[in-house]
């Protein structure tokens, strides 16, 4: 009888090789609607604040903005891997984004998913975001 490492060994190996024929498989994000950023109403904020608790079964909606540049930026976190935004009187916060900071200072646009900050008015989450090409 085999041992139960041998076995687990051999099941690894087996997923190892059916992983190297596999494709990478990025998940689509769906949003409600384009809405740039800095056009966020007061009047949207508390219609998704009315909508809580987001969560399983009651998604927190994303939103779509294209070609945004931002007024200000800065990075932040214990290895600067997290990005701050700012856009008018709107400030967004990108986790684990840090690494985009000197491509978003030359002013470059990006397309940005976002979501809104519950808890702070004009705070939002930036879930994804990508650098337009010039």
């Amino acid at each position: 009888m085999e041992s139960c490492e041998g076995l687990f060994r051999q099941f690894d190996e087996a997923i190892q090789r059916a992983s190297e024929h596999q494709s990478i498989v990025n998940p689509q994000k769906k949003y409600l609607c384009s809405l740039p950023i800095h056009q966020f109403s007061s009047e949207w904020f508390w219609q998704l604040q009315a909508m809580e608790p987001f969560g399983y079964g009651n998604v927190r909606p994303l939103f779509y903005d294209r070609g945004r540049t931002f007024t200000k930026q800065n990075t932040f976190g214990k290895d600067n891997q997290h990005l701050k935004l700012v856009v008018k009187e709107s400030t967004a916060v990108a986790f684990n984004r840090g690494y985009l900071f000197p491509h978003l200072q030359t002013g470059i646009k990006s397309e940005i998913l976002y979501s809104y900050n519950g808890a702070i008015k004009n705070n939002f989450f930036i879930e994804d975001i990508s650098i337009l090409s010039t």
